[in-house]
């Protein structure tokens, strides 16, 4: 009766029994399923999404973890407490309307779970795969230019990771970022991705592409091999505040099944991934329970929170320092990685020697590996970072480089605005404290495509940075919008030559005559500088040194 009460259902039955076998195909039914999620909470909606993501089964301890725990009672306290009228937490809200089921998994490793009936997991997979169809489906020039009033310091946590996804998004969103039939990105893309990110690691940029597709926020389709976001979800990121935005990435690399942290171990190579296996989430659950246990034992150290996400730097430190960490675990859990104890059924090589790492003796390199990866890798990125002194930038979202024409500064805690900034300004350096964007005509050329006209690019720019544009700066703009490009500047290379017969005999070249040139003078031409070589095998055929 509880479960229908909590979808707003009015049935009749002569028995709880009869009610009982009502109730599975009213609630299987779409329209149902629909109003009974609009009475749930935000927080209820968002496990629902976790649990979808992780196929509609999910390990108790990490669900419950995450959003309490499933309080047991006896039919007399259940009479007396009445958990469905007034849950403790959002695990007994999902439990006691019906929309997650406990039972045990028997498949590798066994373990006891919650998941959907089959009947709501269709019907929730078919409205999330609409939502983010209609999200797809949205034009990127529905992302309005506007401004927000400035975070508190309070609000500014700073964190690399979160930068450099912010990052990635605006590189996405305005780059011709060209995809691979695996859905991997060329290497053109990133190369140009590098230079603008706070730390390029290989490992570190490997995690941030996987987080972006296990959070929806690239569209399902590709556009002739472009890669394109999702605009919706991705906007509602970068508007949360700043600690949800850190929480949110951590909590998809905490969760996820996906992500194997053991093939990121320093210095080792995995061969025949067959014939290995471990379980990446118990793996990851487990050490972070542990690294908690481990924290909250150490003499002169504040006490930190079972369910704290994420950590906090000064406890990473001491975990890193000596390796102490991992020696705890070595005396203490030794087969978390392999509970069955055979360390020699793995294909693992030394990265540089190529030798195997058969045997417990190498529990340092691969066990060891595994927790210095984790403790360096994920938990260091996802740590809250000490604000650091923005003094160049001012608490408007933009600043103009009076040194340096058409350039804006904007500080690292406005993210939202950097997207946006991004839009209509090129990329020109990452410092510690801000970035730095150059309003160019390519650069309106691409807010032009996405819809964004000079005058909203001139609204923008004055209402972020709290004042009138330049007049040099805003005639600029608007003169671009009637003209177009004006004036164009290339790097080329210059040959002079000693009289113009010499010129001509060089330029009647028909290996020369294939290239872009031109004469300047009578004894002077320039070229394109990748036409460096073209250039000198002609003047060397024409019996010539340079």
């Amino acid at each position: 009766m509880a479960i229908a009460e909590a979808w707003d259902l009015f049935l009749e039955a002569a028995s709880p029994r009869e009610l009982a076998e009502k109730l599975p195909a009213i609630m299987g039914h779409a329209e149902h399923l629909s109003r009974a999620k609009t009475l749930l909470p935000s927080e209820a909606l968002i496990a629902l999404d976790m649990l979808l993501d992780a196929d509609g089964r999910m390990p108790v301890a990490v669900f419950e973890r995450r959003f309490g725990v499933l309080r047991q009672m006896g039919p007399g306290k259940l009479e007396r407490e009445r958990p469905w009228i007034t849950p403790a937490n959002i695990t007994e809200t999902l439990w006691y309307r019906g929309f997650i089921f406990r039972g045990f998994d028997r498949s590798t490793p066994p373990n006891t779970v919650y998941y959907f009936a089959e009947e709501i997991k269709q019907l929730l997979q078919r409205q999330q795969k609409n939502k983010r169809a209609a999200y797809a489906k949205g034009q990127d020039t529905d992302i309005a230019l506007e401004s927000r009033q400035a975070p508190s310091n309070a609000a500014r946590i700073h964190n690399d990771f979160v930068d450099d996804m912010v990052t990635t998004l605006t590189f996405i969103q305005n780059s011709d970022v060209q995809i691979k039939a695996n859905g991997d990105w060329q290497a053109a893309a990133h190369a140009a991705l590098l230079p603008m990110l706070r730390d390029p690691h290989p490992n570190r940029l490997a995690l941030l592409l996987h987080l972006l597709k296990r959070l929806k926020w690239l569209r399902d389709g590709n556009d002739n091999g472009r890669l394109r976001l999702a605009s919706q979800p991705v906007i509602e990121w970068l508007q949360s505040p700043a600690d949800n935005q850190l929480r949110c990435l951590y909590e998809v690399w905490r969760n996820d099944p996906t992500w194997n942290d053991l093939v990121y171990a320093p210095n080792v190579i995995f061969d025949m991934p067959h014939t290995w296996n471990n379980d990446p989430l118990q793996e990851r659950t487990r050490l972070i329970e542990w690294l908690i246990e481990w924290l909250n034992q150490q003499p002169n150290q504040p006490p930190v929170a079972a369910n704290q996400q994420p950590l906090g730097l000064a406890s990473i430190q001491l975990a890193q320092t000596d390796n102490q960490f991992q020696t705890h675990i070595k005396t203490t859990h030794p087969d978390f990685a392999r509970p069955d104890g055979r360390y020699d059924t793995w294909h693992i090589r030394d990265a540089t020697s190529r030798d195997f790492l058969h045997g417990f003796a190498n529990w340092d390199r691969v066990e060891g590996g595994l927790i210095q990866y984790v403790l360096h890798g994920p938990l260091q990125w996802f740590t809250p970072q000490p604000i650091r002194s923005e003094h160049l930038i001012s608490e408007s979202a933009l600043q103009f480089d009076p040194s340096t024409p058409a350039t804006v500064l904007i500080g690292s805690h406005r993210r939202f605005e950097r997207f946006q900034l991004a839009r209509i300004a090129d990329w020109q350096h990452t410092s510690p404290d801000h970035f730095a964007y150059r309003i160019t005509p390519q650069s309106l050329a691409r807010a032009k495509e996405q819809g964004i006209a000079p005058d909203r690019v001139i609204d923008f720019l004055q209402r972020n940075s709290g004042q009138a544009l330049q007049n040099h700066l805003k005639m600029a703009i608007l003169r671009w919008g009637e003209r177009g490009i004006e004036i164009k500047s290339d790097q080329m290379l210059i040959f002079r030559v000693k009289d113009a017969a010499l010129l001509d005999q060089i330029l009647s070249s028909p290996a020369i005559q294939a290239i872009k040139t031109e004469r300047l003078t009578a004894t002077c031409f320039i070229c394109q500088q990748n036409d460096r070589e073209i250039i000198q095998k002609a003047i060397a055929q024409n019996g010539l040194l340079m």
